[in-house]
């Protein structure tokens, strides 16, 4: 009787069974946290996208208004390939998205690239290519990222 009020520690073998128990869970959490997170990141993408389609109708639709017929010109006259720029806050009257996103090259960023054309950063080396076309008011992958489509990339899951 008097070991069992003497014990303060754990023995090795209960150590080593709940380092494995800790070791089993954490085997199988990591995976769907990393699957979660791939899944936020599209689902902010896929937010930011509708908006930004949403306010170039709206925008179509104010120039109607007015007597014009255009689609805006540009989303932005934010600088290309820089941080930390302002993005689709609309050129002059062209209000776009009223808070415009801060361009960054990392997981669930934005970068222009060149004159209406944009990258989205679903990880820092994985990215979906966009262009606006003033013609028509879309906002849609390009071609080059619908044809890289069949390859397992990210175009059709942002813009369903």
């Amino acid at each position: 009787m008097s070991n069992f009020k003497n014990r303060f520690a754990f023995s090795m073998v209960e150590l080593i069974f709940v380092i494995i128990i800790i070791g089993i869970l954490a085997s199988v959490a990591i995976p769907k946290l990393m699957v979660n997170r791939t899944d936020a990141v599209i689902v902010k993408g896929k937010t930011l996208i509708g908006s930004i389609r949403n306010s170039i109708a709206i925008q179509k639709n104010l120039n109607l208004m007015q007597g014009l017929s255009s689609y805006p010109s540009a989303l932005d006259d934010a600088q290309i390939n820089q941080e930390g720029e302002e993005l689709f806050d609309g050129v002059g009257t062209n209000k776009i998205l009223d808070y415009p996103v801060i361009s960054k090259k990392s997981s669930g960023g934005w970068m222009k690239t060149a004159a209406n054309k944009y990258e989205y950063y679903i990880f820092d080396n994985e990215k979906v290519e966009f262009e606006y076309d003033n013609t028509n008011g879309h906002f849609d992958c390009t071609a080059a990222e619908k044809a890289k489509d069949k390859d397992d990339t990210y175009c059709d899951e942002l813009t369903q």
